[in-house]
């Protein structure tokens, strides 16, 4: 499991992409290259949003509808494929 930080008015993209604004989550064969991209509002408030990936991401064991946003309760755990689980922490909590 890994911890994402996204700042407070910022986004990463997690996948397999090695440039850019992608957040590497290891060197997952499922994983899309642009697989979800989680961001953080000014107020705090987390989201996700599947990019299309093949293998899908999953909160709380359901899977989101690609290129809809998602609300992210803090500490909430994100699965994306089969076997990559992270938690998303806007950047300043702990």
């Amino acid at each position: 499991m890994g911890v994402v930080r996204v700042p407070v008015g910022g986004q990463v993209l997690l996948g397999r992409r090695t440039e850019g604004r992608s957040k590497i989550l290891g060197v997952h064969r499922n994983l899309s290259r642009s697989h979800a991209t989680v961001e953080v509002d000014e107020d705090g408030t987390a989201w996700v949003r599947d990019e299309g990936s093949m293998n899908g991401t999953f909160l709380d064991g359901r899977r989101l509808t690609p290129h809809t946003r998602t609300a992210l309760r803090p500490g909430v755990l994100l699965r994306l494929a089969r076997d990559v689980e992270a938690r998303v922490v806007p950047d300043g909590d702990h």
